[in-house]
């Protein structure tokens, strides 16, 4: 279970974000929708680790995971930009992420078919088109099973067919257990 408490950001003397408490449990799907530059982002870097907060804890099973690389690995995350490297082909992104998170190879097949790229898995990533690399991006953030999916925007540069293939994979890892929080942006002007 990941549970946020009291949680803040304070940026140029303001606060940016505070959540007085949020529990995600394992099976939920939560979505944050709202206008750009709501805090949506900030919120993921956040419940990943990736920045400290101001005040407040985001636990994971109880434990502190500002305090713990363990328990962020843990945590798979889809961020607004791909963070893909173009040089390297499909495959090659997924290993060096392997090497580079210290976690096993064994699935990178696995998920190359699981988002129907493993056809392109020797493919230079700038040969990739948009919503292939999104796919890819999004194999990246399942590779260390994680208990916890935080999926920032994920059917940017998407199609309908990769927008269907997320929602069945999201639905699968709920129903396995995994808890989920995702993003996405609304125009107050619609």
């Amino acid at each position: 279970m990941l549970q946020v408490r009291r949680l803040e950001k304070i940026i140029e003397n303001r606060s940016a974000l505070f959540i007085e408490q949020l529990d995600i449990n394992g099976g939920d799907v939560i979505a944050v929708v709202g206008p750009s530059n709501s805090g949506k982002t900030l919120l993921i870097r956040l419940l990943s680790g990736m920045l400290l907060p101001s005040s407040g804890k985001v636990l994971l099973d109880g434990e502190n995971i500002h305090q713990s690389s363990i328990l962020r690995s843990r945590i798979g995350v889809l961020f607004e930009e791909d963070l893909l490297y173009e040089r390297l082909s499909a495959q090659e992104n997924l290993v060096l992420y392997c090497q580079l998170h210290k976690l096993p190879r064994g699935r990178i097949s696995e998920l190359l078919e699981l988002v129907r790229m493993s056809d392109q898995a020797r493919q230079r990533l700038s040969r990739l088109a948009p919503t292939a690399q999104r796919r890819l991006a999004f194999a990246r953030t399942l590779i260390g099973s994680p208990s916890v999916l935080l999926l920032d925007q994920p059917v940017l540069r998407t199609d309908l067919d990769t927008q269907a293939l997320f929602t069945r994979l999201i639905t699968r890892a709920a129903s396995e257990g995994t808890a989920i929080l995702v993003t996405d942006e609304h125009s107050l002007l619609a």
